[in-house]
């Protein structure tokens, strides 16, 4: 019977599953992405298309810089933690989507391509920029073309297309991964299905030692 569900599965796609981390942009948060980037995720860095272009970008803030300087800070420090944190062995680096908000303000495809050119000019020579998903289908000013960031209008939620031509390039970033076709043991799916089945929010570490030994799977210092 085992067997025979086992074989069933294999040859059924199970559906992808993702878990979404909302970070929170605040410096005071920096010293804590080593503990949560990782090669095995797909990044958006979000920021405000304001900031890059129209009258807004000129403006100075208390730090002195312009928004327009101010933004390529934030998005060279985020591609720059990436790179550090979302590394591998080979130096492959985790899939990265650029995503611009308050496409309600900035539409039209002049101002994307105007973006999209001010982005590549400024990373094109970061080790970061390798891992930048960019958007194939973009609208520019001489019809379609190639973004290198995903304008969105945040005021319609779902319904705006160019989050649902997001989603699909968060999919089929992730159906490239080699970790998702990595095979797990049988004894790790069930020690997994044990502790979720104590329905707790925390489990303690002796706890789960006990329950891996059970499954057997092996338990060391």
């Amino acid at each position: 019977m085992n067997k025979q569900l086992i074989l069933q599965r294999s040859r059924e796609e199970e559906p992808l599953r993702i878990n979404l981390l909302d970070f929170g942009g605040q410096k005071a948060f920096y010293s804590l992405h080593s503990l949560y980037l990782t090669r095995n995720s797909v990044y958006l860095v979000v920021f405000n298309m304001q900031w890059l272009v129209g009258a807004a970008a000129d403006e100075v803030g208390r730090d002195g810089l312009t928004k327009r300087a101010s933004c390529f800070n934030y998005l060279t420090f985020w591609l720059q933690s990436i790179h550090l944190h979302a590394k591998a062995a080979d130096d492959s680096v985790a899939p990265i989507l650029l995503v611009g908000s308050h496409g309600d303000c900035i539409c039209s495809p002049a101002e994307h391509g105007a973006i999209s050119s001010m982005i590549y000019d400024r990373f094109k020579a970061s080790p970061a920029f390798n891992s930048v998903v960019p958007l194939e289908q973009g609208t520019t000013s001489s019809g379609r073309g190639l973004l290198w960031f995903f304008p969105v209008d945040n005021t319609k939620s779902s319904a705006d297309k160019c989050i649902e031509k997001m989603k699909a390039a968060v999919q089929d970033c992730l159906k490239k991964e080699e970790y998702l076709k990595r095979k797990v043991p049988l004894p790790w799916l069930q020690a997994l299905d044990a502790i979720q089945a104590t329905k707790q929010s925390h489990v303690s570490l002796d706890a789960v030692m006990s329950i891996a030994q059970q499954k057997g799977l092996p338990v060391t210092q």
